[in-house]
Parts: C-alpha cells; structure tokens; sequence
C-alpha cells in the first residue's frame, strides 16, 4: 500500500498520467456503448503500468485492473513510458 501512495505522490507519475487522461476522457465522451478502448490508449497504459505498477495505473485512469495487468503480461517487451511520450491514436 505504501508503494501505491508513494507513486500516487510522484510528480513524474502524475505528469505521465496527465498525457493520456485527455485523451482516454476524449474517447470515453465519444464512443459507443460496449466499443472497446483503443489499441494505442492500451498501449501507453501498458507502457505506464510497467513504469509504474498496474494498480496505481488502472486507480489513476480509472481502467479496468486485470485488463491492464493481463495486457502487461502478454507484452513483457513493451518499454516503460518516459515523459514526453505522445500517444497516437
């Protein structure tokens, strides 16, 4: 638990979360029921979580846990996100 409050407060945390937000609010105002996430909005949180740890991810972005985690396992190649890092939908 202290692990997750201390991503939570790391400045670099939130500004990674920060660039994706936008963009997952963006698609969850436009999409149709039961559409699923995109697959580069998947691949940054992937990115993220391996950066980051899944659950502070999937609490920040409000996603989905296991989905997250299994994503994240099933790609052991994909490199954590830096800042800076766009996303390309």
């Amino acid at each position: 638990m202290a692990a997750n409050k201390a991503t939570r407060l790391n400045p670099a945390f939130a500004a990674a979360v920060a660039e994706v937000q936008p963009a997952l609010a963006a698609w969850r105002k436009r999409r149709k029921p039961r559409e699923p996430i995109p697959e580069p909005l998947w691949h940054y949180m992937v990115r993220l979580a391996r950066a980051y740890q899944p659950s502070p991810v999937a609490q920040a972005l409000r996603v989905n846990y296991n989905s997250l985690k299994r994503r994240l396992l099933a790609n052991p190649l994909a490199t954590p996100v830096r800042i800076g890092d766009s996303i390309r939908l």
